[in-house]
């Protein structure tokens, strides 16, 4: 007699598994509550620490920077002390410097008196004709604010040079037609402009003349002379 025997039943299958998920919360609500204080007071103590750490290294930076401000003060007083040395070691030269500018301003004043009056009065002579006899020629450095100018003459110098003074003649003439040539003739002699009659007197072809001319600063290069007198 033989026996059959059937083989075991597959096991079922993953998916059909059923779990059921229970959660509870079984701590007291003192030690929640313990917990979750801890952690705000880590949470604080974190940011007083960052706070701490921010403020601890603005000091730092602002004493650092105030160290070099100092350093940068104790510098620039240093060099202002080695100028303030070096300027009192070129105080002799300042001093000479300064002396010369007031002769060079000394000596430009007196300038405005040094005539070539020879040169001058020798061109002055030669401009006459032979009809014309001198008798005397005055030069005199000034303007018309100090004199000898007459107000009003040095608005008449068309020269483009300053006038400095002036020259006055005197003498005879046959006529005034040839005082009238005698002057224009100065009005072309270098360092004369606006040469005017004073007088012009007498009769018969004896007349007596006297006449002015404006010196210019092109007459200037003699020696230190303000006033010079010549004769025919």
């Amino acid at each position: 007699m033989s026996t059959l025997t059937l083989p075991p039943a597959p096991p079922a299958p993953a998916h059909e598994i059923r779990y059921l998920a229970v959660r509870a919360n079984l701590l007291p609500t003192e030690v929640v509550d313990a917990r979750r204080g801890r952690q705000v007071r880590q949470l604080v103590l974190a940011a007083v620490a960052a706070v701490a750490v921010l403020m601890a290294g603005w000091t730092a930076l602002s004493k650092a920077e105030t160290s070099s401000a100092h350093t940068q003060l104790d510098s620039a007083q240093a060099r202002g002390v080695s100028l303030i040395a070096q300027q009192a070691r070129f105080g002799p030269l300042v001093t000479a410097q300064s002396e010369a500018s007031e002769i060079k301003t000394q000596l430009s004043t007196l300038m405005t008196g040094d005539l070539s009056w020879s040169k001058l009065l020798t061109a002055v002579r030669a401009a006459a004709p032979p009809t014309i006899g001198l008798k005397s020629i005055a030069g005199l450095a000034g303007s018309d604010a100090t004199g000898p100018i007459p107000p009003g003459i040095s608005a008449l110098n068309a020269s483009g040079s300053g006038s400095i003074g002036t020259i006055s003649i005197s003498g005879t003439t046959p006529d005034h037609a040839t005082v009238a040539r005698y002057l224009d003739t100065l009005n072309s002699v270098p360092g004369l402009t606006v040469p005017y009659p004073a007088t012009v007197i007498g009769v018969n072809g004896a007349f007596t003349f006297s006449a002015t001319c404006v010196v210019t600063a092109k007459a200037l290069g003699g020696r230190f002379t303000t006033t010079a007198t010549g004769s025919h």
